[in-house]
């Protein structure tokens, strides 16, 4: 779990917009050759209302920093709405693979 201090800002972006309204992100990297993850949770439910299905996802540690390439970049494949906020799931591109 990744919050926000003074050493990193994280920044999440769902295609173009950026997503400030966010409590946590949870990064999953499995290895050989699995399929990697990203958990994210927002607090605004009025995203649910968005498109997310397969939106593009991009997690930046540092944007604009040294970690000025996200490290994680996938696709929006699961999301539960709830009353104040919204569970997100994003896989990285193999997913599409079969």
């Amino acid at each position: 779990m990744i919050g926000r201090n003074l050493y990193s800002i994280p920044k999440v972006y769902i295609g173009n917009r950026e997503i400030v309204e966010f409590s946590s992100v949870s990064v999953a990297v499995p290895g050989n050759n699995q399929v990697s993850s990203l958990k994210l949770m927002i607090d605004d439910p009025e995203y649910q209302d968005d498109h997310l299905f397969n939106q593009k996802l991009r997690f930046f540690l540092g944007e604009g920093g040294a970690e000025a390439k996200p490290i994680f970049e996938g696709y929006i494949k699961e999301f539960s709405p709830s009353d104040t906020s919204i569970g997100i799931t994003a896989y990285d591109a193999r997913i599409f693979l079969s």
